[in-house]
């Protein structure tokens, strides 16, 4: 899909990105040229690190490419690993820019082949996750532009609304649809988020492959942290 027909999109329905200036995008880019390090993997409450730095976190459905999202995000190929398996994140990881920021990569919900056990251990530890932590920022929800938003994906907005966090919807692999595809679904968005309260009403749209919305990513992470 040419590249100026998802910027139609973004400019004409979500006039909110506007707000983000120029000044705001490079200050992203200095922000994410800096080093990120892989600080720690959890799969038990009891190892949740020190709430000592602003967090933001990136939830979705197994395989939505959190992990290559995050690569291309701090221009680093291979900071989070990528599977081509479903559910291969299977512990709550930690990134961090020391002294600045800590980016979070939360375990894929939605995976039909994981054990009720697993899941259940799944979300009791990410809702303890978001029942202690103070210094989260924003939840980014990804939704593979492909597969649109599901039913799982609400649930998790409604665990989200119900711990009063702020969630923002990035749709990732945009490029895979046409024009008319992508603003569809990003009208859909629009309406399930005008029924939660900490829905921010915004969606960034994305490509790993051609870097579509990285830029506005950055910069809406870097104002979270003046």
């Amino acid at each position: 899909m040419p590249k100026t027909k998802v910027k139609k999109i973004e400019s004409t329905k979500l006039p909110s990105l506007e707000k983000l200036s120029l000044k705001d995008i490079e200050a992203g880019k200095k922000l994410f040229s800096k080093k990120l390090y892989f600080k720690l993997g959890i799969k038990n409450q009891k190892d949740l690190p020190q709430n000592d730095l602003p967090e933001v976190a990136f939830a979705g459905r197994s395989n939505v490419g959190k992990s290559s999202l995050i690569n291309n995000l701090t221009f680093q190929k291979n900071i989070a690993r990528v599977s081509k398996k479903p559910g291969s994140t299977q512990q709550i990881n930690f990134f961090e820019i020391p002294e600045m920021l800590r980016i979070i990569d939360l375990p894929g919900y939605g995976y039909a082949k994981v054990s009720k056990s697993e899941k259940k251990e799944w979300n009791t530890l990410i809702e303890q996750y978001f029942l202690i932590n103070s210094s989260l920022n924003r939840v980014f929800l990804l939704i593979d532009s492909r597969r649109g938003i599901k039913d799982s994906d609400i649930n998790f907005m409604k665990n989200l609304e119900k711990f009063a966090i702020v969630f923002e919807v990035i749709v990732t692999k945009i490029d895979k649809l046409d024009y008319k595809k992508a603003r569809k679904l990003v009208l859909e968005i629009e309406k399930i988020n005008s029924t939660f309260t900490t829905a921010f009403p915004r969606v960034i749209l994305t490509s790993s492959i051609n870097g579509l919305g990285l830029d506005k990513l950055r910069a809406e992470i870097f104002t979270l942290l003046i």
